[in-house]
């Protein structure tokens, strides 16, 4: 991608990395599935995964552009959502994954991060009890920017 607002592919490009960096574990975007398609071992005991969670692109109130607002710069964000029958391995499985992401830079955006304009970066552990087996998720939000190789490009020339 050269600049421009395929957000689609920068979140392929992103659940791809995930998906290469764990391997032997299930991510999914955007949504949680059916208890019935939740991973589970042969014991039938539920097995981590994770779901990655994208959002809208936003408008960046410092990079504006004067050619108008197909040259601004935007920022989308990314919420990683480890989900684990115990609160402790879904810590450390949000935990890797952030610290994984934490500078990642898809092609055409800038290196990811937790920024607090993005919403809460904090990352929080829940418990679902009303599912079985009881899920305990963790989740972290990240942000990039979006359409920023062409800020402040110089105005065209007139012919």
């Amino acid at each position: 991608m050269s600049g421009g607002f395929d957000i689609v592919s920068l979140q392929d490009n992103i659940t791809a990395a995930v998906e290469a960096f764990i391997p032997n574990t299930l991510v999914m975007e955007d949504t949680i599935p059916d208890d019935k398609d939740l991973p589970m071992d042969a014991q039938g005991n539920l097995k981590p995964y994770v779901v990655l969670r994208y959002g809208p692109i936003r408008p960046s109130y410092t990079g504006k552009s004067l050619m108008g607002p197909r040259y601004d710069e935007y920022w989308a964000s990314c919420d990683v959502v480890a989900i684990a029958p115990r609160s402790r391995v879904a810590r450390q499985l949000n935990a890797a994954i952030v610290d994984m992401l934490i500078g990642f830079k898809p092609d055409g955006v800038s290196p990811m991060s937790m920024r607090t304009d993005a919403g809460d970066p904090a990352q929080f552990v829940v418990s679902s009890n009303e599912s079985r087996p009881t899920q305990f998720v963790a989740s972290t939000r990240l942000r990039y920017t979006v359409n920023g190789t062409n800020i402040g490009a110089s105005i065209p020339t007139p012919v």
